[in-house]
């Protein structure tokens, strides 16, 4: 038996990456120039632009210089150019707007704002370094939290699925997962109380989505019926809803902002006999498979029921929701949580293939 949960669009067979991306771009690699080494030394933050080092870059060649007492020296220890590093302290003089050194015969000496500012470098590269560090570990997960926020049947199958993965790929970023409703789970992304939302709408229905929040169609989630076994249409391979017309229905209620049932059934000439109200949709099977009646369930669910009911599809699709990812407008930057996102987008694909047979 698999899992009738069709995707929009076929997706990727690629897997995560570490950076959270399902491709990259190549790079290339080459020998190592004396400007590559100096990267390496500053710890990758040596960085140019338009052929001048950063300002954090001239404050390194700045010390050095003024440790050494010569450009040639710390050229030497920078594996610089002699030049490059009289032109970047030009150009840190320019910035600061006073001389740093006073140029001798042989080698340089410090002037007045020069000893000033030596004061002060290691601490601002030290800082600088250590917020970099920081930045870094945030970027990459380590000690981070990803955290997602989706209705019940979302969390039990889709969440659930790339919550396995993701813990592979990143086994020390923590993760919440926080059962809670559509229109609420965008207002806590709007918040910043989590990072993902998983959504949904009915067609028919329209979610409000608060200006800073952005949706991804993850997937078209198309509800069944849930019948006892025994029941007259349990070997169907579907039943239209005109046919259920003289049934017992359950209906579950307080969580779907329309009348799913009740739109369902108008079309198919019929107003359904609700003879039980529930407020989860975990309830239905036992009192489906109790033959109290029938109800309306989601494919998400099909993967989980119990072995004493069966779900057989509706003729026509007549009930169909569209599952969203809800994020920050303005795109993250963390990279534990792109790949959570991407892995939400594959994860009714696993879904399928898993519960396939």
């Amino acid at each position: 038996m698999s899992v009738l949960v069709r995707p929009l669009a076929a997706k990727s067979q690629a897997g995560p990456t570490a950076d959270g991306r399902t491709a990259r771009r190549a790079v290339r690699s080459g020998g190592r120039t004396p400007a590559g080494l100096l990267n390496e030394r500053c710890d990758s933050w040596w960085h140019t632009t338009g052929g001048q080092l950063s300002t954090i870059a001239r404050l390194e060649v700045f010390r050095s210089v003024a440790r050494h007492g010569s450009l040639t020296r710390a050229a030497k220890d920078l594996m610089y150019t002699t030049s490059a590093v009289s032109q970047n302290l030009s150009a840190l003089e320019r910035e600061l707007g006073a001389p740093l050194f006073h140029r001798m015969p042989r080698g340089v000496t410090l002037t007045e704002p020069g000893n000033v500012l030596l004061a002060h470098v290691d601490k601002i590269l030290d800082e600088y370094r250590s917020a970099r560090q920081a930045v870094k570990r945030v970027n990459l997960g380590t000690g981070s939290l990803v955290r997602i926020g989706a209705f019940a049947e979302a969390n039990a199958t889709i969440v659930a699925t790339a919550v396995a993965r993701f813990r592979a790929a990143f086994p020390s970023v923590d993760i919440s997962v926080r059962r809670v409703e559509s229109e609420a789970a965008l207002d806590l992304v709007v918040d910043r109380e989590l990072d993902i939302a998983v959504v949904h709408e009915f067609c028919g229905e329209k979610l409000t989505v608060p200006a800073g929040v952005e949706l991804a169609a993850l997937m078209e989630d198309r509800f069944h019926v849930l019948l006892p076994q025994g029941h007259r249409f349990a070997g169907a391979r579907e039943v239209a809803l005109a046919e259920l017309a003289e049934e017992s229905w359950i209906h579950c209620t307080g969580k779907w902002t329309l009348d799913v049932l009740a739109r369902a059934t108008r079309p198919a000439g019929f107003a359904p006999r609700v003879v039980l109200q529930c407020d989860d949709e975990t309830d239905l099977p036992g009192l489906a498979a109790a033959g109290v009646g029938v109800a309306l369930t989601s494919s998400l669910s099909r993967s989980s029921l119990r072995s004493d009911v069966v779900v057989v599809p509706l003729a026509g699709d007549p009930v169909v929701r569209t599952l969203y990812t809800a994020t920050a407008s303005v795109p993250s930057t963390s990279v534990p949580v792109l790949a959570m996102q991407d892995l939400l987008g594959g994860a009714e694909d696993l879904l399928v293939r898993s519960s396939a047979g």
